[in-house]
């Protein structure tokens, strides 16, 4: 599994170096000077699919504690606990310790229901908590999950079209339209979690 998550950092490098720099560093015990760049490109072969699905999931959940910690100015030295509620857990299983280094957080958690007074933020269909104590604004909470929701409606609706359209259906590769279908699924899978998120927030 290391050497797969190798190979897709290497893959990604040239569009995103920063963070792909910084995830293969976290992968494996680097001598000093070892560097992503100085790596050989990967050979063409069969993709996995659900690993790499899994490396997606992982940039967005780093991506969003990072965006949390500067919103909240908080400093990256900050562990900060974070809590999953999901229906899959073996999703997280090869990328728990990279989230953990990356975003600098406890040990993952994992959760049957929302944790009350946490920041949360959706991934796919799952829900993520981040508890901190005396830094949650629920007025400022509730305005971004808003947003979030009309964001992800607009998108539902744009992507219910195209699957409307019978021409892209009968012409585009079996698997684009499969893609497409799962987009719609995620999209009203967060559509359903932010309406609870907002609901529980309005008290």
């Amino acid at each position: 599994t290391i050497e797969i998550f190798e190979k897709l950092t290497c893959l990604l490098h040239p569009y995103m170096p920063f963070i792909t720099e910084e995830i293969w560093q976290a992968l494996a015990q680097r001598n000093e000077g070892e560097s992503i760049c100085r790596t050989e490109f990967p050979k063409g072969g069969e993709i996995n699919t659900e690993l790499l699905a899994s490396f997606d999931v992982m940039f967005e959940v780093v991506s969003k504690i990072r965006e949390i910690r500067n919103v909240k100015q908080l400093s990256p030295k900050i562990v900060l606990p974070l809590a999953i509620k999901t229906n899959n857990k073996a999703r997280y299983e090869n990328i728990e310790s990279i989230i953990e280094k990356l975003a600098n957080t406890e040990t993952i958690s994992y959760v049957s229901d929302k944790v009350d007074g946490a920041i949360s933020f959706v991934v796919k269909a799952d829900e993520f908590f981040i508890s901190l104590e005396g830094e949650i604004n629920v007025e400022e909470e509730l305005e971004t999950a808003q947003k979030d929701l009309e964001y992800n409606l607009g998108f539902k609706k744009a992507t219910e079209a195209k699957l409307a359209n019978e021409r892209f259906v009968a012409n585009a590769k079996p698997e684009l339209v499969e893609r497409e279908r799962q987009k719609l699924a995620d999209a009203e899978s967060k559509i359903k979690a932010l309406e609870e998120r907002i609901t529980s927030l309005k008290g």
